[in-house]
């Protein structure tokens, strides 16, 4: 494609001997020739564009008309989704395959599925709020899933919780001597109390 097309505005007079641009008849062709030129070059680049479904716009409509998608009044970043899903199918829709038909409308990618044969059933969870288009999203799963097998969408929210414990500790010593006569019998009584505060906080972060 880069041999095909030069990539950069036309200008006719960067072909030629730079002293004919001196001639103000001559350039004033030449640059009409050039506007022609670009004008042409323009069309053909945006036409090369509507060849990649990647890149496609006005075209979008061809695209879908020829994977039989029924068209839909949404952004070009979803229709183009829509297509290159339904270009990617095959016979056996995997798990693997249905996640990855999932994360093209999850902005983080974190579809996950989580299959359940014996129930007929299955789960899809991704990171809330992460879904761009929550209804292209259940078109494609019912798209491409098998008929047979239902499914929950569920939306997940990381919740943090951390318990922290404070301590405050004070200790008194207390000693008592007495003495039953003068330097007999010395008595002496020794005391230690302990007092201890404790603070509980619970903090709960959410997040998505």
């Amino acid at each position: 494609m880069s041999d095909f097309i030069r990539w950069k505005e036309v200008d006719i007079l960067a072909y030629l001997p730079f002293f004919i641009a001196k001639d103000m008849e001559f350039k004033a062709i030449s640059d009409a020739d050039s506007r022609e030129h670009e004008r042409i070059r323009l069309l053909l680049m945006e036409l090369l564009k509507q060849d990649n479904i990647q890149t496609a716009t006005y075209a979008l409509d061809k695209w879908e008309e020829f994977v039989g998608i029924k068209p839909k009044n949404n952004s070009f970043k979803d229709r183009r989704n829509r297509v290159i899903a339904k270009l990617n199918t095959s016979n056996s829709s995997t798990k693997e395959y249905l996640e990855t038909i999932a994360n093209k409308f999850i902005s983080d990618k974190s579809a996950e599925i989580i299959t359940y044969n014996e129930k007929y059933m299955m789960d899809l969870s991704f990171t809330k709020d992460m879904c761009d288009n929550i209804d292209d999203l259940h078109s494609a799963i019912e798209e491409f899933k098998p008929a047979h097998i239902g499914y929950i969408v569920w939306e997940e929210q990381t919740v943090a919780q951390n318990l922290i414990i404070t301590s405050l500790v004070g200790a008194q010593e207390e000693t008592v001597i007495g003495m039953i006569k003068p330097l007999e019998n010395i008595e002496i009584e020794h005391s230690i109390y302990y007092g201890n505060a404790v603070g509980i906080e619970e903090v709960t972060m959410i997040g998505g």
